[in-house]
């Protein structure tokens, strides 16, 4: 599925192993329970080194979703659209739209300042702009 499973799947194989990998991340970042096993904890890390894609944090997420978007809008010239049949573009369109907001609200990901302060200098560039315009 090239995702990790999630804790809220109505599945519930997808569900418990959504919880165990939430919890096998709490364990390893503080070394508890299972995770204070040497081999253990050295095999997890290996497995989120070979799976690093699956295991970034919200910030990497979100930049990495704006490398996305450039790579779109270049390639296309124009912003993804919400209402897309392709599901890609649709998830690339609905971040757009969350960015917006939360830009202009100043909040979720948009309260942490270099996030904010990265999205100003996006919409900003002469490339982009034009986009953003409202």
């Amino acid at each position: 599925y090239e995702k990790i499973p999630a804790y809220y799947s109505k599945d519930q194989l997808t569900k418990q192993l959504g919880a165990w990998v939430n919890i096998q991340r709490e364990n390893y970042k503080n070394k508890t329970y299972i995770m204070s096993d040497v081999n253990i904890y050295n095999t997890w890390a290996e497995f989120r080194t070979l799976n690093s894609q699956y295991f970034l944090s919200n910030k990497e997420e979100w930049h990495a979703k704006l490398i996305q978007l450039q790579i779109f809008i270049d390639k296309y010239e124009k912003i993804p659209a919400y209402y897309s049949k392709d599901q890609l573009t649709k998830q690339l369109g609905i971040w757009v739209s969350n960015q917006r907001e939360n830009y202009k609200n100043k909040t979720q990901i948009m309260s942490d300042v270099n996030i904010y302060n990265a999205w100003t200098e996006f919409i900003n560039l002469d490339n982009y702009s034009q986009y953003f315009s409202s």
